[in-house]
């Protein structure tokens, strides 16, 4: 459906660089990074509300670089939704159709077609001022929905709201956009976000497309420094690796760290948090890789529980209550731990 080839734009003092994506027909994409990675700037790049300074983008194999905005038949819901506050929801809803000179009987149809998708049938006779920030969101997306477009761009769509509301939109995005078929590129900087809703995401930082995948994929296999950092893999470690016979021996201060790696030199060694199995003061599954530490801290966090631990260097594992009861894990204690060598990744940036 859309194809970004060798892109580059520049907002301000801002610049993308080197842009180069490939996004699938009726694909949910999420683009993640930080404030200021550039995400917005490449949405607009695709919409034709921002000038390219090289490259191309390609819409179901047409080259609409030069396109108008209107003419591109992409749907855009903006940070801040730019729902007119002079117009109740149905006229909000039915604008864009109106200037296009649509026939009425086709407004109608497409209208009420939508509003039951979107569930929103009792807002229509509303002032835009009356609305709840989900009930915006969804009148905001009718509204980019309405002209059918082949591609809908979502701007932190979620970004204002609570997160009991963003966790039930979430799960209406995602139903709304396998209901119409339509693909879906949504930009965003909360990972958990991004995994609610995703089919694949792409992760930008400065203006450059770092890692492009599934979200399980890349949080297994981060391309970067960065990458493993935003995802926030915690266990990153600065040492030096040495080679034998396929293994790689990181010396991170006075400990040994083993991963199947071949690489070596200066490097940071990427362990998950619940890539790291606690052994108690048993035998450690991976007996290359087994430490032993002081547990510094124990909090609960939504789903898991969090365990700092010292074992000369800080590590961070994830558990559960019923593991911490059963091994007895308490702040104070010490306990074993063990992380298998293909659980440890060596990047070199």
């Amino acid at each position: 459906m859309i194809r970004i080839e060798n892109l580059y734009a520049e907002a301000g003092e801002f610049k993308l660089i080197n842009i180069n994506l490939t996004i699938k027909k009726g694909e949910y994409f999420v683009l993640l990074g930080p404030t200021g990675a550039g995400k917005t700037v490449l949405i607009e790049c695709i919409a034709g509300l921002q000038e390219s300074k090289k490259g191309r983008v390609i819409l179901e194999g047409t080259d609409v670089t030069d396109f108008l905005p209107e003419k591109r038949r992409v749907g855009f819901l903006p940070q801040d939704y730019s729902l007119f506050p002079h117009m109740n929801v149905r006229q909000n809803i039915e604008f864009a159709l109106k200037i296009s000179r649509i026939p009425a009987e086709e407004i109608k149809r497409r209208v009420d077609s939508l509003i039951e998708l979107l569930q929103i049938v009792p807002l229509m006779d509303r002032d835009i001022f009356t609305l709840s920030g989900g009930e915006k969101q969804r009148i905001a997306l009718a509204r980019a929905l309405v002209m059918r477009p082949q591609v809908v761009l979502l701007d932190e769509p979620l970004s204002a709201l609570d997160e009991g509301l963003r966790s039930f939109l979430c799960k209406e995005l995602k139903r709304i956009q396998k209901e119409t078929g339509s693909t879906f590129i949504h930009i965003s900087h909360n990972f958990e976000e991004a995994i609610d809703v995703a089919d694949d995401i792409g992760i930008i930082h400065e203006g450059k497309i770092m890692q492009v995948g599934k979200m399980f994929d890349i949080m297994q296999n981060p391309a970067n420094l960065f990458v493993a950092k935003f995802l926030m893999m915690e266990n990153i470690f600065e040492g030096k690796a040495f080679n034998k016979n396929g293994l790689a021996r990181v010396q991170v201060g006075n400990l040994n760290l083993y991963s199947a790696s071949k690489k070596e030199g200066e490097v940071s060694a990427v362990i998950r948090p619940d890539n790291i199995i606690i052994s108690g003061n048993g035998k450690g599954h991976f007996p290359e890789n087994t430490l032993t530490g002081k547990v510094t801290n124990i909090s609960e966090r939504i789903g898991f529980i969090k365990i700092n631990v010292d074992a000369g260097i800080p590590f961070v594992i994830y558990s559960n209550k019923r593991e911490l009861q059963e091994k007895e894990i308490k702040e104070g204690r010490e306990i074993r731990f063990s992380f298998d060598p293909s659980n440890i990744h060596i990047l070199k940036d």
